[in-house]
């Protein structure tokens, strides 16, 4: 009985997983195709955007059509550990029955009275096991209502700790969490991870009505990324605390990161790393936000993402403040202006062409020698990444990053098919768990003191009645 059901649970994680991969393959490819069609709309049927997007559809297609057969393939395999618990039921039901039929007929002879007792001994020592296991099926059902309750109402206590909301505001606060919770648009979201993301938000600097309208956009990021909520929550809000930009964006940088995932091989943690490292300096150079994700997408297709990437970032423009006199002589010779009248930052994208231009005219030795005395031996990667159509690469990066709806796209790609109907179940499953620990709370709350008045009051009798309890 346990094997078949520790069987069942593994094969049904196993294909949760792989669902999930599913569903992610699925919205990947909804987004390349959107794109294609986009540039046939706009007339662009040749050059290396075009073939780009071709290819990005052919990969999401391949990936799609992998990953779903993984997932049929996982489910096969939990139907098949289900048939096998059910014919192990079946079987000892079986035995069952042929035990009761064999004693009936020697009770025939030997006295029917005595002879169905004792089958009925030996039929419920049998049945012991499986009674065991369907109580032991009840706790733990109970014991889930519980944790799943006491976690969101911790959360909700981190909440109203942080915003110091009123009643009225946590009123609103959990019904607005339940409510995210059971949303059958968001794959795998619970009312405790709604509760997260607001409390993780309402950390990053949203009040409570900003952190509770926000949420949604959270949820999408995390679900698109396939992170916790309260990772997501922290992402965003770093985004939007170190580029000094409102709460109302926090939609738009949900979308961001989820277009710049879509449009280049960055995954969106990844992306988080590189903004931890060239954030502050990019916004202290007058960066946009949006110009800096383009620059570290445009890295991660030359093959640089994560950290490397941000510091790749970093370093290279940190190398353009206070140049020594070498540094100065190679920017003339680069024919570098990389500020305008006003002494502002040019940007990282007139950077990028700055240095294309002066790769035509000068030998690559010319170009390496000037270039690593700008940047350095590390960060002179930057400016080699002009001779690989850098500048032309960071266009349609930027361009892609400008897409409205993209978080909410990808996440709704994961409701798709029987990922959808999994997470559909699962979401509605929360919200019946919370039903019910609402249900128990006021009992639970009535008898709590009582019982612990019981247990103090036992300690007290104990501690009074130690000798005797001793020589007892």
């Amino acid at each position: 009985m346990k094997a078949s059901q520790s069987d069942i649970k593994k094969a049904f994680d196993s294909h949760a997983k792989l669902a999930d991969k599913a569903a992610d393959a699925t919205g990947k490819l909804k987004v390349a195709q959107a794109g294609y069609q986009d540039l046939l709309e706009k007339g662009v049927k040749s050059g290396q955007r075009f073939e780009r997007a071709k290819q990005q559809i052919e990969k999401a297609t391949r990936d799609e059509v992998r990953a779903t057969r993984q997932a049929t393939d996982s489910w096969q395999e939990y139907q098949v550990a289900q048939r096998r618990a059910a014919d192990g039921t079946a079987a000892f039901a079986r035995s069952g029955g042929q035990m009761q039929s064999a004693f009936s007929g020697i009770g025939k002879r030997a006295g029917s009275a005595f002879v169905g007792a004792f089958s009925g001994l030996l039929l419920a020592g049998g049945m012991m096991n499986a009674a065991q296991a369907a109580g032991r099926q009840v706790v733990d059902a109970f014991q889930s209502v519980i944790e799943s309750g006491m976690n969101f109402e911790r959360t909700m206590n981190t909440f109203r700790g942080v915003t110091r909301a009123s009643d009225a505001d946590m009123r609103a606060m959990g019904d607005a969490a339940r409510a995210l919770g059971s949303d059958t648009a968001l794959a795998g979201v619970s009312a405790t991870d709604a509760a997260q993301a607001m409390t993780e938000l309402a950390k990053g600097g949203f009040n409570v009505q900003d952190a509770i309208e926000g949420a949604r956009g959270t949820l999408q990021l995390a679900t698109a990324a396939q992170l916790d909520a309260a990772e997501a929550a922290t992402i965003q809000t770093n985004a939007i605390n170190v580029f000094r930009l409102g709460v109302e964006d926090a939609a738009h940088v949900a979308d961001v990161f989820a277009n710049a995932a879509i449009a280049s091989s960055l995954e969106i943690p990844d992306l988080s790393l590189a903004l931890q490292q060239a954030g502050s300096v990019a916004q202290g150079f007058g960066i946009s936000f949006e110009d800096t994700v383009a620059t570290l997408a445009t890295f991660a297709q030359m093959g640089v993402k994560g950290s490397d990437a941000g510091t790749l970032m970093k370093t290279s423009l940190q190398s353009l403040l206070n140049p020594t006199e070498k540094q100065s002589t190679a920017m003339q010779e680069l024919d570098l202006r990389l500020h305008d009248v006003n002494g502002q930052f040019v940007g990282y994208r007139e950077l990028l062409g700055q240095l294309t231009e002066a790769s035509k005219g000068m030998t690559q030795e010319q170009f390496n020698t000037a270039t690593a005395l700008i940047f350095g031996s590390d960060a002179m990667r930057a400016a080699m990444f002009t001779t690989a159509d850098g500048a032309e690469v960071w266009d349609q990066m930027r361009t892609a990053l400008d897409r409205t709806g993209a978080a909410a796209d990808m996440a709704g790609a994961q409701m798709r098919g029987l990922p959808g109907v999994v997470e559909g179940v699962s979401n509605s499953l929360e919200g019946m768990k919370l039903s019910i620990y609402d249900a128990l709370t006021p009992l639970a709350e009535e008898l709590g003191p009582k019982v612990v008045d019981a247990f103090d009051e036992m300690g007290q009798w104990i501690s009074a009645n130690k000798p005797e309890i001793i020589e007892f």
